[in-house]
């Protein structure tokens, strides 16, 4: 955790003498370390929920669900023209 501190610092510290924002630079490190502290909340949460799949007989494809394409033009057609 210490590491991820001082890193978060350094980073701080770059950020705000390349974005010439003392804003920047105190707000970044607090940023970073709330974010770790997530992951690691996440990563170690024990109460992950159990997500059950539940298998499906029918085949993802049918005859009802193949498209059909026309062949038929639509009313709005336009030939093309000729280029003189």
């Amino acid at each position: 955790m210490s590491l991820v501190i001082v890193g978060a610092l350094i980073l701080g510290v770059i950020s705000g003498f390349l974005a010439r924002s003392i804003f920047v630079g105190i707000a970044l490190p607090i940023l970073l370390v709330i974010f770790f502290v997530m992951w690691r909340y996440m990563r170690n949460n024990p109460e992950k929920p159990k997500i059950t799949k539940e298998e499906n007989n029918v085949s993802p494809v049918t005859s009802d669900n193949i498209p059909q394409q026309k062949t038929e033009e639509p009313t709005y057609y336009q030939p093309p023209k000729e280029r003189v």
